[in-house]
């Protein structure tokens, strides 16, 4: 997904951080539909962070919380 909008961060001058915790479980879901929502979250957020040309950053994290899994 972050591949996606690769070119448009570069276009708005947003660096996009991936912080992927490497001991989470598999997913279960539709994977188009699950790409599809993080897509359009990190499509808001690069609309949310503004056009004023400053460099902006998105990180995208995922961890472990309390037993279960969590995605801010």
């Amino acid at each position: 997904m972050a591949t996606l909008v690769h070119t448009d961060a570069i276009l708005r001058n947003v660096v996009i951080e991936l912080e992927l915790a490497p001991d989470l479980p598999t997913v279960r879901g539709d994977r188009v539909q699950l790409q599809q929502v993080l897509l359009n979250l990190v499509l808001n957020g690069m609309e949310a962070v503004g056009q004023d040309g400053a460099a902006k950053r998105i990180a995208i994290r995922t961890e472990r919380a309390g037993g279960k899994c969590v995605s801010r």
